[in-house]
């Protein structure tokens, strides 16, 4: 079960979100290669074209902490290679 606790369902930005907010991205970018490495074919390259994309869009766009942006992007991605979670199926 998760539960997202946010004041709206606004889509989020790596890039220009608060500080306090970037530890909660390696989970999306952990899961995101996830799910791309499980369905395997162009949905790996699209994944890696937006890992490349955000990346770019933090050097460019982000007010402050870059490298420690760019760090939760890169090894989110990197723990999505050997993430294997246990899923338990509902009852």
């Amino acid at each position: 079960v998760v539960i997202h606790k946010t004041a709206n369902n606004e889509g989020s930005n790596i890039a220009t979100d608060s500080a306090a907010r970037l530890p909660r991205y390696r989970f999306a970018y952990r899961n995101e290669v996830y799910i791309a490495k499980k369905e395997k074919g162009s949905r790996i390259l699209y994944q890696g074209a937006k890992i490349l994309y955000h990346s770019a869009r933090v050097l460019i766009k982000a007010p402050d902490h870059k490298l420690e942006r760019l760090g939760i992007i890169w090894s989110g991605s990197r723990e999505g290679l050997t993430f294997d979670p246990r899923v338990e199926k509902a009852q």
